[in-house]
């Protein structure tokens, strides 16, 4: 009795924290907050008819696990939905996502009709193939969507997906628990996978949530460059101009250097531009731009007493963490230890 009250609560906060969330996504916009904004509703109403069980007294009854399962079933597909649109942005169309949702509703709808148990087994073993393919997937995903940052922007702060590595193993571990809690029927596992579900929720809210902000600040930034390939004789001509951008005005201290900022100044287009750094300086634009800024970093450091802070905003970069962490995989030493070396 005293673990159904548990129960009861956490499900209540559940209640509470999905709705709320997903009207703050709804309140936001955009195709992926409406994708989370979705989900969090679905699994707001799960918890909000398991409630409903606990009231009626029938927490053990078995006809319940199977209808709460069923529920949780149709919103794996959503957490990959997430996933897509987050590594691929624009990716996820109203054809991807009937796709994907549509055989889980399906499936579930024909349990609810047959009441066959071996589909409800069925369901649970394909959730979570589905759910692994879906993390490899977005694994893979998630260096090109890196690759791509790197071919645009001079930074990575606040948007590249590198924490979305934890959080697919926080998934992980959430669907492993998911299947635990569903084969087992034991209130006090449903009670830590309630409470796990909120507490990795919160943190997945919070990181989309931050993430989709930067994502709306930067525009249009991020899109498929044209497959057109640029001419060899263009192609020098626009790499002296760069050149003469970098190496004379030297545009690379610019902490927020976007390669749509050097197609502007050199009168050409994100096509060419990134050409150039892809094909002639064989090296992505984000590569190329803070081996410049560590160049001048590292000049600094020996010509002058400044300290790294100072040092880090003179060469281009929002804060000294980032400047040391990029220094460091340069030079193969921090700033401080470099000085050191190069005084000593």
């Amino acid at each position: 009795m005293e673990n159904e009250i548990i129960v009861s609560f956490i499900l209540g906060l559940s209640v509470m924290y999905f709705w709320m969330t997903a009207f703050l996504f709804v309140q936001k916009g955009g195709k992926l907050s409406f994708i989370v904004a979705c989900l969090m509703s679905l699994l707001g109403i799960q918890c909000f008819i398991s409630l409903f069980f606990l009231n009626e007294g029938a927490y053990l009854a078995p006809h319940y696990w199977p209808v709460i399962t069923g529920i949780d079933i149709v919103a794996v597909p959503m957490y990959a939905l997430i996933l897509r649109e987050l590594v691929k942005p624009g990716s996820v169309t109203l054809k991807v996502a009937m796709v994907n949702v549509l055989p889980f509703a399906v499936v579930v709808m024909a349990f609810i009709l047959t009441g066959i148990m071996l589909i409800n087994w069925l369901m649970i073993l394909g959730a979570g193939i589905y759910g692994l393919v879906y993390m490899i997937w977005t694994h893979i995903n998630i260096k090109k969507y890196n690759r791509k940052l790197k071919g645009q922007f001079s930074y990575n702060e606040n948007i590249n997906l590198d924490w979305l590595y934890k959080i697919l193993w926080i998934f992980f571990a959430l669907l492993m628990l998911w299947i635990i809690d569903t084969l087992s029927i034991n209130v006090d596992i449903d009670c830590v996978y309630l409470a796990a579900s909120i507490v990795m929720w919160m943190i997945i809210d919070y990181a989309i949530y931050r993430h989709e902000t930067v994502m709306d600040s930067l525009g249009q930034e991020i899109t498929e460059l044209d497959e057109t390939d640029p001419e060899e004789t263009r192609l020098s001509d626009l790499g002296l101009r760069i050149e003469r951008l970098f190496r004379e005005e030297m545009v690379f201290l610019n902490s927020n250097l976007k390669i749509s900022d050097i197609a502007v100044a050199v009168g050409s287009n994100r096509t060419y531009v990134s050409a150039y750094f892809n094909r002639e300086a064989s090296s992505t634009f984000y590569d190329y731009v803070n081996g410049l800024r560590i160049e001048h970093a590292c000049r600094l450091l020996k010509e002058t007493e400044q300290s790294v802070k100072i040092i880090a905003s003179k060469s281009g970069y929002n804060s000294p963490q980032a400047f040391i962490r990029v220094f460091t995989k340069i030079k193969g030493s921090s700033p401080s230890d470099y000085r050191a070396s190069i005084s000593g």
